[in-house]
């Protein structure tokens, strides 16, 4: 279950959200932070375990590196457009291991660090996806209109077009836009949290 342990720390990736402004984008960095995130916690750990504490954290910013170059790499290959909008924004997720580092620092179980990736790379899926699909709808009036463009024109039948926007939606396609669906997301998260910790303590014996 994704939980503030796994949330806060996808926030490295909050400027990734101003490169997604379309579903495909978002889908793109998202799949993308997920594969580093679960693939470096499968490779740090046998590194992390042979070094001191305090090197563990830059052995784990290598490590996504060297996973970042490889995804670009084959994302530059099969699918060259898409590369082409969201590569140059991808070292910034090198932002986001650093997390996957720390977890290592603290544990020895590579079960562990797997699962932590697994759930912070969720995150970070989902939390982008989202915000590309919100800005997308708003801003732009449909949903994948950019299909034909980063996948080829035979995924032209995928994109779906609304009927008008309204002025006051088209901020969220600014990059300041990105920000503000960050900002309420974040809020609503919290209220959530706190209130799902309420109602824990209320439901134990003696409160």
């Amino acid at each position: 279950m994704l939980s503030p342990v796994h949330i806060y720390p996808s926030l490295a990736l909050v400027p990734l959200c101003v490169a997604a402004d379309s579903t495909l984008q978002g889908l793109g960095l998202g799949l993308i932070s997920f594969a580093i995130l679960f693939l470096g916690g499968i490779a740090v750990h046998p590194i992390a375990a042979r070094l001191h504490p305090r090197l563990r954290i830059p052995a784990a910013v290598l490590v996504s590196g060297t996973l970042i170059v490889c995804l670009q790499l084959l994302l530059s290959a099969y699918l060259h457009a898409l590369y082409m909008a969201i590569g140059a924004y991808t070292p910034l997720l090198a932002a986001a291991f650093i997390g996957v580092g720390f977890e290592e620092s603290r544990v020895r179980s590579v079960r562990r660090s797997v699962q932590y990736g697994t759930l912070v790379g969720t995150a970070a899926l989902l939390f982008m996806t989202g915000i590309g699909l919100v800005r997308e709808m708003l801003s732009h009036g449909g949903l994948l209109l950019d299909a034909p463009t980063l996948l080829g024109g035979r995924y032209a039948g995928l994109s779906v077009h609304f009927d008008s926007v309204d002025r006051w939606a088209l901020v969220v396609g600014l990059p300041s836009g990105g920000f503000l669906l960050v900002g309420i997301g974040l809020t609503i998260f919290a209220i959530r949290t706190r209130a799902r910790a309420a109602a824990e303590a209320n439901r134990q014996p003696g409160s």
